[in-house]
């Protein structure tokens, strides 16, 4: 080896020798500091568990942290949909025109809206004004939780279950919400706690319990329709356990209850006759799996959350001793948690879809008793910390995975707004803004904030054809297009969007809503990654294999080829694949489009369909008319023009793993016309069009 090399490989090896010190320096520096967080960790708990903690004082914390969370962000959140419903049905002069006008048309009883009503005429329309009473009475359900679990079991289960309801998603959202939901969490849970004084504790103020009993059962039927069933199922539970000499006042409290409602009961029967034909239109009926997605829902969809709930279960097991009491309260509970369930899912499956995971907030707290009343109780160190590490990684995740506080704080309603103005602010003159939107609610944004009046309604432009000549005219005056839209918004608009204006500059998500911005810069969409296209010069994957009478070489859109279908071909160019292979995300959508020309009659009933398929069973099955993207005049007939279809997945309930999909053309009416450019691709969607309900 020559001296060159030799120096050359000392270097090396003196280099390698001081990495490796290097690395196992580092290692010994980590093992160390591990070692002293865990001792400092261990010399934590051993504080708290010296500390002359009181529960009264975790109870505090509780209440303190259910309270922070309900009103961080008071001054920015805004009203819901449901909200702005409820406050549009409030201005009438007189209670008669209030119940035939702005309560016997609506789904729900009437005692939310009576509130509402004299409430806002005291103190204001503002967000903070109508929230304000829910979020008091969702902060008093964790005071009302802790009581009844320490009366029923002991103070360690009340302030495990009051530390997960102050702290998760599910009751925080609902208490910030001026709809029947915190308020019947808060008015269902007194009515347990009073019930409970009155069956089983008849020795102290009875009659005082007996009133507040009757009460809030009263209120609880003036609520809410679930909050009524609720109340029905724990009135009945007690005919199981009052005592014998009080059973003739107990059934008397049950009379009183109803003649309380007599009042209510015209527009509950009206109510019931009507049906839910208004929840059947965007609310889909349950699927077999509703309960673990609600679950999945109340622990926040994390397996942090998961792996806590096991840990309490287990720790339970090791320690309880069981006893017939135990038997008949896990029954109880059991009962009041499943039956609201059972009968809103039979319901919605055979009569009309109701369930949601909303309509079991009045229920959903005994679960915790299910689950955790084998508890024994802990000491006050152990409660504590019980409770931190419960509400440490229940706010961890609500913030961090969840993203609550964003998408409370940004409504879909203004921020399409706030959107359009700031691109009609960078692109002066050069950018077009449509939008899809509730009018009225966004007439209240546009006012409140003096947001600018420069753009279209996508309902006021007609048919999809006068958007595509909409779309058309613009292409040629602007570079941009500004597109918001909500959840319902049709999805297919966004393709038709990007064959005029197929670059997607920007896109922003919020829960509930999307804001896009095109430009006509380039011809292909930068943002669609293209599955196939069937432009008939080859024979393309996953394609049917064509009979080459069909291919047509003297008339094409591009290329030298197309496709010519008429009488004799009632289907045709069929694409099939399975969904797992070109689908990664379920918020993600399929673009379709193709080019059709006819030089004869018209093309009614004339489809390009797409349908879901799991083995023989139908999942999902949808069409685009051909009619539908033309006017049958001569501007028309001998020219080539553009179909669309679009398949929305997140709105679709199928299985990842079995789902098959094909596409095809379908020929009812066996017409004569040609096709070309048959293209089929995936589109980024929105991850939070759902993310205050659903998995993100």
């Amino acid at each position: 080896m020559c001296s060159k090399g030799k120096k050359i490989y000392k270097i090396a090896v003196a280099w390698f020798i001081t990495a490796v010190k290097n690395i196992l320096l580092r290692l010994a520096v980590s093992a160390i500091e591990i070692c002293l967080i865990s001792i400092r960790f261990h010399t934590f708990v051993a504080e708290i568990f010296n500390m002359k903690i009181k529960n009264s004082y975790i109870l505090l914390l509780i209440l303190f942290t259910g309270s922070l969370l309900r009103l961080l962000f008071i001054n920015e959140i805004p009203f819901t949909h449901d909200e702005f419903s409820a406050l549009s049905r409030l201005h009438f002069n007189s209670f008669s025109e209030l119940v035939a006008n702005g309560i016997i048309i609506d789904g729900h009883p009437a005692g939310v809206q009576v509130f509402l009503y004299y409430w806002v005429k005291i103190f204001g329309w503002t967000e903070i004004a109508v929230k304000m009473p829910f979020i008091i009475m969702g902060i008093l359900s964790l005071w009302l939780i802790y009581k009844i679990g320490k009366f029923w079991y002991n103070e360690t289960i009340g302030l495990v279950t009051a530390a997960f309801m102050a702290t998760m998603q599910f009751t925080i959202m609902y208490s910030q919400i001026a709809r029947p939901y915190g308020s019947g969490l808060f008015i269902c849970l007194a009515m347990v706690y009073y019930w409970s004084q009155l069956v089983f504790n008849a020795e102290k103020k009875y009659w005082l319990h007996f009133a507040l009993y009757v009460l809030f059962s009263a209120l609880a039927a003036y609520n809410h329709h679930f909050s009524l069933l609720f109340a029905a199922i724990v009135g009945f539970t007690g005919l199981f356990f009052v005592r014998e000499r009080q059973l003739l006042y107990y059934v008397l409290s049950g009379i009183a209850i109803f003649v309380l409602y007599i009042p209510h009961l015209n527009i509950f029967f009206y109510q019931l006759s009507v049906g839910t034909g208004g929840i059947e239109g965007w609310l889909d009926k349950p699927h077999s799996d509703f309960l673990f997605n609600f679950l999945g829902y109340l622990f926040h969809y994390s397996y942090l959350i998961y792996a806590v709930v096991i840990g309490l279960i287990v720790m339970g097991i090791n320690q309880s001793e069981w006893s017939k009491k135990h038997t008949k309260l896990l029954l109880v509970f059991l009962a009041w948690f499943i039956l609201p369930m059972v009968i809103g899912y039979v319901y919605s499956k055979y009569i009309a879809a109701v369930l949601q995971a909303s309509m079991l907030i009045f229920s959903f707290p005994y679960l915790f008793f299910i689950l955790f009343g084998h508890l024994k109780n802990q000491t006050p160190g152990m409660n504590a910390t019980l409770v931190l590490v419960i509400m440490v990684l229940n706010i961890s995740v609500l913030v961090l995975n969840r993203q609550h506080f964003y998408f409370v704080t940004h409504s879909p309603y203004e921020q399409i707004l706030k959107e359009h103005d700031l691109a009609q602010k960078k692109y002066a003159g050069n950018v077009t803004s449509l939008i899809d939107s509730h009018h009225e609610i966004s007439d209240y944004y546009i006012k409140r904030d003096n947001i600018p009046t420069n753009f279209s309604w996508s309902d006021s432009i007609g048919s999809i054809y006068d958007l595509g000549l909409f779309l058309k005219e613009q292409q040629s005056k602007n570079e941009y297009l500004y597109f918001g839209a909500l959840t319902e918004s049709n999805p297919v608009l966004v393709n038709i969007i990007m064959g005029y204006f197929p670059e997607l500059v920007w896109q922003k998500n919020y829960s509930g809503g999307t804001a896009y911005l095109f430009s006509r810069a380039q011809k292909v969409p930068k943002d669609s990654i293209f599955l196939s296209v069937q432009d008939f010069e080859k024979n393309e994957d996953r394609w049917e294999a064509l009979p080459s009478s069909l291919i047509c070489d003297t008339i094409s859109y591009s290329g030298k080829h197309s496709l010519r279908l008429d009488s004799t071909q009632e289907y045709a160019t069929k694409f099939t694949t399975a969904i797992k292979e070109i689908i990664r995300n379920e918020n993600n959508f399929i673009d379709i489009s193709l080019k059709v020309r006819f030089d004869g009659d018209n093309m009614q009933d004339v489809m390009l369909v797409s349908s879901m398929d799991e083995g023989k069973d139908p999942i999902d099955w949808r069409s685009a008319q051909f009619s539908d993207f033309y006017r049958n005049d001569t501007l028309c007939r001998g020219k080539w023009i553009s179909v669309y279809h679009t398949i929305k997945l997140s709105d679709i309930y199928y299985s990842k793993l079995r789902t098959m999909l094909s596409i095809y053309i379908w020929n009812k009416s066996r017409k004569a016309f040609y096709i070309d450019d048959f293209e089929i691709r995936t589109r980024r969607g929105n991850p939070y069009i759902y993310g205050l309900f659903e998995k993100i």
